[in-house]
């Protein structure tokens, strides 16, 4: 497929149908023809760093959601991103203040809530996690990832009852993508 129009409406359309379509090398094209267009578009910067992570090319993909803050510092979408990398990386210290600075932004951002809780679980800091997970579960007392993952850090802190309620809530819910055999 050849491109030579400079329709920047058009040419995200094919760059996001191709990523969709799991063809990131085919979003790439389009995604660095819009970048050529508008340099200093946050949004464009932005998509071309998700287009490079779905690549594995995290330096790039890490460079070009910097370039987004830098052009939008409210861009939180590119934060949260960096923060995900950077958990890929295992590189988790760096992801959770990343996760902390989209926090400060929007203290209720339930992804980087769950994810923050999942590293300090991880790190065995079990309470932080907790209030973390209860945190996001005042936002949607229904996240079926917090609910699961806090049961982790209750039953670390020996607190098996609540744990065991948290369980049964689970049990509860009608997930589609729950297969019973």
């Amino acid at each position: 497929l050849k491109c030579k129009s400079n329709n920047s409406l058009l040419l995200n359309k094919i760059a996001n149908h191709f990523l969709t379509n799991k063809k990131p090398l085919e979003s790439l094209r389009f995604r660095e023809k819009l970048l050529a267009n508008d340099p200093d578009n946050p949004q464009v910067n932005f998509d071309l760093a998700r287009t490079y992570h779905e690549l594995k090319d995290f330096d790039q993909a890490i460079c070009f959601n910097k370039k987004a803050i830098e052009l939008n510092p409210q861009m939180i979408g590119a934060m949260y991103n960096i923060a995900l990398i950077y958990t890929e990386l295992k590189d988790f210290g760096s992801a959770e203040k990343i996760y902390q600075n989209v926090l400060d932004l929007d203290p209720n951002n339930l992804d980087s809530l769950n994810n923050l809780a999942a590293l300090k679980q991880k790190a065995g800091e079990h309470t932080k996690a907790l209030d973390l997970y209860r945190k996001s579960l005042k936002c949607d007392e229904n996240n079926y990832h917090a609910l699961y993952n806090m049961t982790g850090s209750l039953r670390a802190l020996g607190k098996k009852s609540e744990a065991k309620e948290v369980l049964e809530k689970l049990l509860s819910f009608d997930r589609p993508d729950r297969t019973d055999h």
